[in-house]
């Protein structure tokens, strides 16, 4: 009897010990940050962004791409998507940094947010790819529709800035 007793209270105590009282933390993303990962995204992929490889070009912080906005709160800017890291910074200090790394030898281009316009059927954001010093580059525009949890893009256009 005894035996039965002492089984059931180690029992009780192994169920209420293994029992975590940690608060679980759910960070759920909002529709703009969702467009953005997704813009963004598709910004630096050379496939569909015009001069998109000028922006992983080396420079003082070589691991992360220069990313700005002149439509939205720059905290408002991903960090990172996936693998990629980006550098926040405003379009003076950009280009000052650019401007005053002597050691380039291919000029890198940063990323600019230059359009974000939501409308009752999507969203349409446009995203530039630009250079400090010879003012050229490449301009994508992307029509993005949300189904269930995600956004689609369902059009895209895509010109060289010169």
């Amino acid at each position: 009897m005894k035996l039965r007793y002492l089984s059931f209270y180690l029992l009780l105590i192994l169920i209420f010990a293994c029992q975590s009282n940690a608060p679980v933390v759910i960070n759920q993303e909002n529709d703009t940050s969702s467009v953005l990962k997704t813009v963004i995204g598709e910004g630096i992929s050379d496939r569909h962004m015009p001069s998109a490889d000028p922006l992983t070009y080396q420079y003082k912080f070589g691991d992360s791409i220069l990313l700005t906005s002149i439509v939205l709160p720059l905290d408002m800017l991903p960090s990172d998507i996936g693998n990629q890291k980006f550098k926040i910074l405003t379009q003076s200090e950009i280009c000052t940094l650019i401007k005053k790394d002597s050691n380039l030898t291919k000029v890198p281009n940063y990323l600019l947010l230059n359009r974000f316009e939501k409308s009752d059927t999507g969203y349409y954001v446009e995203l530039r790819s630009l250079n400090c010093r010879y003012y050229a580059g490449g301009s994508l525009g992307l029509y993005l529709k949300k189904e269930k949890d995600s956004f689609v893009i369902i059009n895209r256009s895509s010109s060289s800035i010169n």
